[in-house]
């Protein structure tokens, strides 16, 4: 075997090898991000039993994950439960600007508008829901229904 052959056969090996210990890397990270997402979404399940507990977990989730909307939409929505307006909207506007396509969601622009609303903020409040009525605002039974008619009715009143 000529030293030609030689080189190209150890840089065939080299990459085989590569490749394998960069597969069980892949196959590892993706169990661990698996796993995370598993921790996220027990930590959602429990914002209906303990939302302070499910809060403290998401924090802890968005220290490594600051760009995933959906950790901000949550915990707005804790603070949304445990009566705290200012820090829901605070978390809306964060997954708003992490997801910009959530301004298409008419049930997060109107979450989002009952809480502005809240917190105080009229006019923001009036141009989600303004912005939700274009949208077509999804028909819903229960509480979330009656509080969305409620937030409808009383930006309206407002110039």
């Amino acid at each position: 075997m000529n030293n030609v052959t030689k080189i190209f056969l150890s840089f065939i090996m080299l990459s085989a090898i590569c490749l394998i210990v960069l597969g069980v890397l892949a196959v590892d990270q993706n169990k661990k991000v698996k796993e995370e997402n598993e921790k996220i979404e027990a930590s959602v399940k429990l914002m209906d039993t303990d939302p302070k507990q499910s809060l403290v977990d998401l924090k802890q989730f968005l220290g490594k994950r600051q760009d995933n909307f959906l950790i901000h939409q949550n915990i707005g929505n804790i603070y949304a439960i445990i009566q705290q307006p200012e820090k829901a909207v605070e978390s809306y506007e964060a997954a708003l600007k992490e997801n910009p396509f959530l301004i298409k969601d008419p049930f997060f622009v109107l979450q989002f508008a009952q809480y502005s609303f809240y917190n105080g903020d009229i006019q923001k409040a009036k141009f989600l829901v303004e912005h939700a009525k274009k949208l077509g605002i999804p028909k819903t039974k229960g509480k979330f229904a009656k509080q969305l008619v409620m937030i409808i009715n009383r930006t309206e009143g407002y110039k």
